[in-house]
């Protein structure tokens, strides 16, 4: 390629060959393609203010007239020498328009009668969310019909009661995971951390020090949190190894091979014509159902329902689902006793979003087990992780395992099937 910037006329009718040569091109390969028939407008025209016709400067003036100037009243002439040059060339003259323009203000125009629309009102189609299901106490704020498009905004649309600006300064000389701050983008930043850690292989990090402490600092470096990078790079070495206390196994992150687990794992699946409420009053009552919680709002949930694990894992011939929860309950380990942990599901109605995953696992394994699937078997529950209190007792982990009648009452609801009541 040869780039002039300068000004010669002879550059300047370089420039103008190298563009009649690419017209030429498109003309030919435009003439060529038909199939059947091909139909193309000529006519004499100019440019700007001038009379001259500017016609042989074009692809098909060139053809016409070799580069030589046409006048307007010779182009009729030049057109039947190309059409006595070859028998499968017509020129018929362009049809004068018999219909008089319609005036300004429509005046003499007969106008059809208009068309009624007679159809009923049309279902409202969306794609729905556990974070778009709104609790009847709550004010929604914007389309709650917008379903997150990544994990991240998965994680910005979690409730909220318990935040604080993540930018507040850090008073307390507590300087350790409880005193970490709090809030929406302090959230999206340890569950972004965790999904980066198994990315890179939970088993390699734990045992690359240098490699951690250096993953962890510049995460902190990107939200100018540098004072908390050595809270945080224990933290995540505390959130790694600790051997997860589950009913049928013990096992921590570092533990399980990078082929047994998926981080971010997302899912579809389709809702027809679902009442929120009855979605409510199913799982109220077959979970905690002597405990309280906040009902729903009601919403038609016709579409699609998404959502975003944060990690699904296999271990012994079971899958897990893990949702890595960053809200504060307290000042110290205690306030994450058992009794604490479960009231934070019921107040945030995590009990939905652990339904709703494991609906989408349950479907993802009879999809792929096949004849072999069987839900007691395979199906190990629904982890909810407080990570701020993995030193408590409880390891800050509730787990939920809904009853395979749940589950397979669930799956009949989406998919539009009616049920008994008492189901």
């Amino acid at each position: 390629m040869h780039i002039d910037l300068g000004k010669a006329d002879s550059s300047k009718q370089q420039a103008d060959d190298e563009r009649l040569q690419e017209d030429l091109r498109l003309l030919y390969v435009g003439l060529t393609r038909a199939r059947h028939a091909c139909w193309l407008g000529i006519a004499a025209v100019k440019v700007g203010s001038s009379d001259k016709c500017q016609l042989h400067k074009s692809a098909m003036g060139y053809l016409l007239a070799g580069g030589n100037s046409i006048q307007a009243g010779d182009l009729a002439g030049y057109l039947k020498a190309m059409a006595d040059n070859c028998a499968e060339i017509s020129i018929v003259e362009s049809p004068l328009s018999e219909q008089r323009a319609a005036s300004a203000d429509g005046s003499g125009m007969q106008l059809a009668a208009a068309r009624s629309y007679g159809r009923g009102s049309l279902q409202r189609w969306w794609v729905a969310s556990y974070s778009a299901l709104r609790l009847a106490d709550e004010h929604a704020a914007g389309d709650v019909s917008v379903a997150p498009e990544t994990a991240r905004q998965a994680n910005l649309g979690e409730p909220a009661s318990d935040w604080i600006s993540a930018a507040e300064p850090v008073l307390s000389a507590l300087h350790d995971k409880h005193a970490f701050p709090r809030g929406s983008q302090a959230g999206v930043f340890l569950h972004g951390l965790l999904e980066l850690a198994a990315l890179t292989g939970f088993a390699k990090l734990a045992g690359d020090g240098e490699l951690r402490t250096a993953m962890v600092a510049t995460a902190c470096e990107r939200r100018g949190w540098q004072h908390w990078a050595p809270v945080v790079e224990q933290w995540l070495r505390e959130i790694l190894t600790l051997p997860l206390a589950l009913p049928d196994v013990t096992v921590s992150l570092a533990e399980l091979p990078r082929q047994q687990y998926q981080p971010e794992l997302e899912f579809w699946f389709a809702s027809r014509e679902l009442d929120s409420l009855r979605l409510d009053a199913l799982i109220c009552r077959q979970l905690w159902p002597d405990q309280a919680r906040p009902a729903l709002q009601r919403q038609q949930l016709h579409g699609m329902m998404k959502g975003f694990a944060d990690l699904l894992f296999e271990c012994q011939g079971r899958y897990y689902l893990i949702d890595y929860k960053s809200n504060h309950l307290g000042a110290d380990d205690a306030a994450y006793a058992c009794a604490a942990l479960s009231a934070a599901i019921l107040q945030h109605r995590y009990d939905i979003q652990a339904c709703l995953y494991l609906l989408a696992l349950h479907r993802l394994l009879k999809a792929r087990l096949g004849q072999a699937y069987d839900y007691e078997r395979h199906i190990g529950g629904a982890v909810f992780w407080f990570i701020r209190g993995i030193a408590a007792d409880t390891q800050g982990i509730q787990l939920l395992r809904s009853p395979q009648s749940l589950i397979e009452a669930l799956d009949a609801l989406f998919a539009g099937q009616e049920l008994d009541d008492a189901a």
